[in-house]
């Protein structure tokens, strides 16, 4: 597995106000490298920010959406998972499955990477992995 999952793509973090955030994180010397995007199938706003080699994904709710909630509970801010691009997309998926993680859901086809497959795994210890299939 840790050839499979070589290249870390980003760190999620679930937020409960995007330009806040935002805000927040340029305080901590992240600069923004997308624009604002609305993932309609995900039912998220997304924003991608960077610190030198570090990338973040700042993900908020839409207004009709609880995508993110449970990770908001305690905090406004609250790293929720790590992120992978990988070259085998069902490889990857499945060395995961091997180890003990479950899938949530079917994957999905997502906007902010230009279309590639993303799916979500979860593990026993309740840590979230996105796996993206890279093109």
């Amino acid at each position: 597995m840790k050839e499979t999952l070589r290249k870390l793509d980003h760190i999620g973090i679930a937020v409960d106000n995007l330009a806040e955030s935002i805000r927040f994180f340029r305080l901590l010397g992240f600069e923004e490298c997308s624009s604002v995007i609305l993932d309609e199938i995900q039912k998220v706003q997304i924003i991608f920010m960077e610190n030198l080699h570090l990338r973040i994904e700042l993900v908020a709710n839409t207004e009709k959406s609880t995508t993110v909630s449970p990770w908001l509970n305690v905090s406004k801010i609250h790293p929720y998972h790590f992120a992978f691009q990988v070259d085998n997309f069902s490889q990857a998926v499945l060395d995961l499955e091997k180890n003990g993680f479950k899938q949530i859901g079917e994957p999905q086809v997502a906007k902010a990477f230009n279309g590639s497959l993303i799916a979500f795994l979860i593990s026993k210890e309740l840590f979230l992995v996105e796996v993206i299939e890279k093109k």
